[in-house]
Formats: structure tokens, sequence, C-alpha cells
């Protein structure tokens, strides 16, 4: 299926250095506001869709991308790629990794220089049991393997979607995707939208980013301690009270006021042999279950010799390794 273009919208010049951005799934929550926030900043914005409307933001091109050559024809052309991966249809998870996968080859046949993919927090993990999350496990291995250079952006849970929830909530009871252990907190699709385009504009990174982090709390998080509104900087440590508790969640020894929130400059190195539970949980893609189990090997084995040795590790695979690697020392 060959795509359809409709015409080139009319736009100011851009007063900087501009990209020709694709945005694969423009039609969507968050595709739509990409789009609208890259037109905004004078990029030459292409929205790919199998049924786009017609936009004054961007020039709409009908495809799908399920089909190979629609992929390549799709892309030709095109600077930068930002990929949301698909969602609903009769086959969602199939679709997801059809149409991934045709984007990211194509992406690399047309030589595009940043390939920006959205996909969900955690989805390095594996093996977590949420078919949401690891359908996309592969699928972030596919673009690390692919030669284009990237930039990955992992979301939590919308919390937009608190709207579409009330009735659940009116019962007192909320389901979540995600694995019982894992931290997670709610992320706004508008600050999701920004991260985006700072990063088209930042060029790739090869590296992933849990939006969340910092941050994400467990049931023991009594967040009225906090103020969930004020603007935190890159170093900051957010101190956030024990629910029915006077000490505080990651407050050092001999505890410290709640709702307190104080720079603590880049995190020192996690020693793998002297780490305990809680320090190997802070770790990107490492929860309760995976630290006990890396505890579990350095009991079993006395100490690890290398880094590399905690792919030995149940549950931690390729994708987990190279993000943690960087933060632990032996």
């Amino acid at each position: 299926m060959s795509p359809q273009t409709s015409p080139r919208p009319i736009g100011r010049a851009p007063e900087h250095s501009s990209f020709t951005v694709g945005v694969v799934g423009v039609t969507g929550t968050i595709g739509s506001r990409v789009a609208r926030l890259l037109a905004d900043a004078g990029h030459d914005v292409v929205g790919v869709s199998r049924n786009p409307a017609a936009s004054a933001l961007y020039r709409a091109v009908a495809a799908d991308l399920r089909n190979e050559a629609a992929a390549d024809a799709a892309l030709a052309g095109i600077d930068v790629v930002y990929l949301t991966t698909p969602e609903g249809g009769a086959d969602p998870l199939g679709d997801e990794q059809l149409v991934v996968r045709n984007v990211i080859a194509a992406a690399a046949r047309a030589g595009v220089k940043h390939l920006v993919m959205h996909t969900a927090l955690r989805a390095n993990r594996g093996n977590t049991g949420a078919r949401i999350l690891d359908n996309k496990t592969s699928l972030e291995a596919a673009l690390r393997d692919s030669g284009v250079p990237f930039s990955i952006l992992r979301p939590a849970w919308y919390l937009q979607n608190l709207f579409g929830a009330k009735a659940w909530l009116d019962q007192g009871m909320f389901s979540m995707p995600w694995p019982a252990d894992m931290v997670w907190a709610a992320t706004d699709v508008d600050d999701l939208a920004r991260a985006a385009v700072a990063l088209i504009a930042m060029g790739p990174t090869n590296r992933a980013f849990d939006i969340h982090q910092p941050g994400g709390v467990t049931a023991a998080a009594r967040l009225a301690s906090v103020n969930l509104a004020r603007p935190v900087v890159d170093g900051e440590q957010v101190v956030v009270q024990r629910r029915g508790r006077p000490d505080v969640l990651g407050a050092p020894a001999g505890g410290a006021p709640p709702a307190v929130l104080r720079s603590t400059g880049p995190a020192a190195p996690v020693d793998l042999n002297t780490a305990t539970l809680d320090s190997l949980d802070g770790l990107p893609g490492i929860g309760p279950v995976l630290a006990q189990r890396i505890l579990d090997w350095r009991t079993a084995h006395g100490r690890f010799s290398s880094v590399d040795e905690l792919g030995e590790v149940s549950g931690i695979g390729e994708a987990t390794l190279s993000d943690v690697a960087p933060l632990v020392v032996v």
C-alpha cells in the first residue's frame, strides 16, 4: 500500500535549525501533542497514520505501516522519527510488533538521523507477566540493534486516564497492568510530549529514559506530605513521609523532616559486592524481586568479579544489563 500525501501546509520559516520530523501515530493522544509542539518550534512535520486528518500543522501521510513498502515510502526524506507504538485493533500486540519493526527497518534504510520511540515504564525488564510491557521488550532490543541513532521514552501510566477510571475509583478499587512489586508514578501526557520534543532538539542519546524517575511511589508513601506541584531540578531528592509512621521514605540514617527537597548531586556507583536490597532496588529496571536475586547470586558465588556477571542473574537480560552497567561497580 502506498502512502497518500496531503498538500504541504504553509507555515512560518524556522528561526533555528529545524528537522523534517515524521510523527508516527499523529492522530493519537501523544502523537497529536508532539506534532503540535514540533510545528510550534518551527520543524517541518509529517504526520503518519492509517487515516490522518488534514491539518495546518503537518503534511498528512496515510500509510498502513504493517506493510514494509508503505513504511519505506512514508519515511522517505525524513530526518527524525517520533514513534509511539500502536494500540487497539483486533490484534494490538501483533500489530505493535509488525508496525514498530517495519518503521525501525525503514528508518535504517532511509538513513534517519534520530528515532525517538515511546514504549512504557520498565519495558526493558521482560518476563513481568504483563503482556502490554513484555511485548515491548524485544522492540527496544530491535531498535538498539538496528544501528539507527535513538532515544527511548518509557512513561508510566497516564495521569489523564484517571478521568476514564472514575467508575472503578468510586468502587474503591483500581487495577493496573504493572507487576505488583514495581514502583511507578503516573505521567502527564503533556509532559511526555514536551520530553519528546526536547530529545528531538538535543539529538540522539542512544539510551532510554524512565519518565517517572527519579520518583515513583509504593502504597507506603503519603503523597500529601510533599507539594506535588513544586518544580524540581536534576539532582534533587524528594523525601516523602511514610504512611502511619513519623519516619520518611528515602531519608538518611537519623531521619529527616518530611516534605524536604534537597540537592544530592550525582549518585555514587553501587558496589555489587556490598550493596543492600534497597540500593539495588533503586537501579533502573531492578525491582525488589531482581534485587533479591542479585543478593542470592552473590551469596551463592561469594562475590561479583565483574559487572557483566549480572547477566547470570535470572531475569536480567541484555537491555537491563545495558541500563544498569554504568551505574554499578565491583
